[in-house]
């Protein structure tokens, strides 16, 4: 038996450039919570790369939706027109945490005998 040849070496395609939609393309501004520098980025997935979180949880922290948790940590907004009003052209309305009560700490754990 005559070993089997080689298989050719992949072909290399040039990668073509992404298309993003939505909020990925639009300009927005961040910082750690404590830090008195804004940052701002041109596209959303940038400043969410930046923040080392995805994109949802960018967007969620930008429209006043993310856990009390995430804005303990991070603030976003937006800059340019969509500064002006972020809700406007979409079915979102703002949520705010005004009432807002963290949950009691967890009981201590209970010793089995």
């Amino acid at each position: 038996n005559e070993p089997l040849p080689a298989p050719p070496p992949p072909r290399l395609v040039p990668a073509s450039p992404m298309k993003r939609k939505g909020d990925a393309g639009r300009e927005c501004e961040v910082r750690r919570a404590g830090e008195a520098e804004w940052h701002r980025f041109e596209k959303q997935v940038d400043a969410a790369s930046f923040l080392g979180v995805g994109q949802t949880v960018l967007s969620t922290l930008i429209n006043g939706r993310a856990s009390a948790a995430m804005h303990a940590r991070f603030e976003a907004r937006r800059v340019g027109q969509e500064a002006k009003n972020p809700f406007a052209g979409s079915n979102l309305k703002p949520r705010f945490r005004e009432n807002w009560t963290p949950a009691p700490p967890p009981a201590p754990p209970v010793a089995l005998s």
